[in-house]
C-alpha cells in the first residue's frame, strides 16, 4: 500500500487538538493574560498592545495627514519602559499562550466594575490586530462572553476583507469598527462592519455620521459616560475629533 505522508501546518494541528483550561479564580487566570488596560475616558476595561507592533498603523505613522502620523500611543507614558514591557508581555501571550483565550473568557465573565459585571469591553486602546489567528481568537472570546458588547477598532482593512471572503459571521456582540486612514478621509465601508473617521474641529457637525460627544458636546464631559455608540452596530459612522 502506498502511504503518503501529509505535512500539517502548526496552526492546523493546534485546531485539531485544541485544549481548554478551566479556571477557578481571577488570581489563577490573570497571569495567562498579564493584565487588562483601563482607558481613561471609558467606564470599562480594555486590552492594549504596543502601537510599535501595528502593521498598517506603522506605515501610516510615516504619512503626514494620516490618523497615525502623530499617534498618541507612540509617545508620553506609552514609551516608558515599564509600560512597553507590559504591552509586549500581552502581545507575547496573544501569540504564544495556548490558554490565552480561555483565560480572557474567564476574566471578562468574572470581572467587576463597582461590583457590577462588565457589559462593555474595548479591544486595542493602543495597538491593533496582528493576524487572522489573532482576530479569530477575539471572535471566540466574544462568542463566549455573550453578555458583553465588544468594540474592536482596526485599520487592518485587508485582513477584514479576507475574513469577509470566508462568508463567516461575526458574533452579534462584536462590533468591528474599521478606521479611515486619513484625517477627514472617506469612511471605509465593509460588509457587516462599521467605520470611524478622525475629523478636524471645523468638520464636527458637517461630516456624515455621529460626532463623538466627548469632543462635540461641551455638556457631555470628558469621559464616555453613558454613551455606547462605538459598540453599536446600528451607528455606521462615528467621527472622532483630531487631538
Amino acid at each position: 500500500m502506498n502511504k503518503k505522508r501529509v505535512k500539517l501546518k502548526k496552526e492546523t494541528i493546534f485546531q485539531m487538538i485544541k485544549v481548554y483550561k478551566e479556571f477557578e479564580s481571577m488570581k489563577e487566570a490573570m497571569p495567562y493574560i498579564v493584565s487588562l488596560s483601563k482607558p481613561s475616558k471609558m467606564m470599562t476595561y480594555g486590552y492594549s498592545t504596543s502601537a510599535l507592533d501595528c502593521k498598517q498603523g506603522g506605515k501610516l505613522n510615516l504619512v503626514e495627514g494620516s490618523v497615525c502620523h502623530n499617534c498618541y500611543a507612540r509617545k508620553g507614558r506609552y514609551v516608558f519602559p515599564s509600560c512597553q514591557e507590559c504591552l509586549n508581555a500581552r502581545m507575547d501571550k496573544i501569540k504564544n499562550e495556548p490558554y490565552w483565550v480561555d483565560a480572557m473568557i474567564y476574566v471578562l465573565n468574572n470581572k467587576r466594575i463597582d461590583k457590577e459585571p462588565l457589559t462593555l469591553f474595548r479591544w486595542h486602546d493602543s495597538g491593533d490586530l496582528q493576524s487572522m489567528d489573532h482576530f479569530r481568537k477575539i471572535i471566540e472570546i466574544a462568542r463566549m462572553t455573550p453578555t458583553i458588547k465588544h468594540w474592536l477598532p482596526t485599520k487592518e482593512v485587508k485582513l477584514m476583507k479576507d475574513f469577509i471572503k470566508t462568508g463567516e459571521k461575526l458574533p452579534k456582540n462584536l462590533n468591528v469598527r474599521v478606521s479611515a486612514f486619513m484625517v477627514n478621509g472617506k469612511p471605509i465601508r465593509l460588509k457587516g462592519m462599521t467605520t470611524s473617521v478622525v475629523v478636524t474641529t471645523d468638520q464636527l457637525g458637517k461630516a456624515k455620521g455621529l460626532d463623538c460627544p466627548v469632543y462635540s458636546d461641551p455638556a457631555h464631559g470628558k469621559t464616555c459616560g453613558t454613551c455606547t455608540a462605538c459598540y453599536d452596530k446600528s451607528i455606521k459612522v462615528v467621527n472622532y475629533q483630531q487631538h
